[in-house]
């Protein structure tokens, strides 16, 4: 049995991609990563295809997941909406901090948009997920 090779092979993967192409660039290191592991490794990726997925760009951990909690049942834009006001309570910094979030008031929050079902796990994430050592990475030091 033969196999398809729909994507360019490891040791040409960057000479042969023009920028129009659907693999990113950064995804070389890793396509090239996997591909060497073993066989099975480069058979799959030949068959299947190597990741497409754009993710957005990085977000601090704690940022995405109020921004779930944020967007969740909801269209992007009445999530977007909900952000936007919450960012402006805050305009000291590019996105409230956990304490910030601990301290809001719940009608203050209310105002922003958010259900009273989101505004207890929002005010509970930093509980569970502040951890000793956090530091505020908006906050440059």
């Amino acid at each position: 049995m033969q196999i398809v090779r729909p994507f360019p092979q490891t040791a040409s993967l960057k000479e042969t991609m023009t920028p129009s192409d659907s693999l990113s660039i950064r995804y070389v290191e890793a396509v090239t990563f996997l591909r060497d592991l073993d066989d099975d490794w480069a058979r799959a990726i030949d068959t299947i295809g190597p990741c497409l997925h754009d993710p957005k760009a990085a977000r601090e951990p704690y940022e995405a997941l109020v921004r779930a909690i944020a967007y969740q049942q909801l269209t992007a834009r009445a999530g977007d909406a909900i952000i936007s006001r919450l960012k402006s309570v805050y305009p000291e910094s590019p996105f409230p901090t956990p304490d910030n979030l601990l301290a809001a008031e719940f009608d203050d929050l209310r105002v922003c948009g958010f259900s009273g079902t989101k505004i207890a796990t929002i005010k509970a994430s930093p509980k569970a997920q502040k951890p000793a050592w956090f530091h505020d990475a908006t906050q440059r030091s």
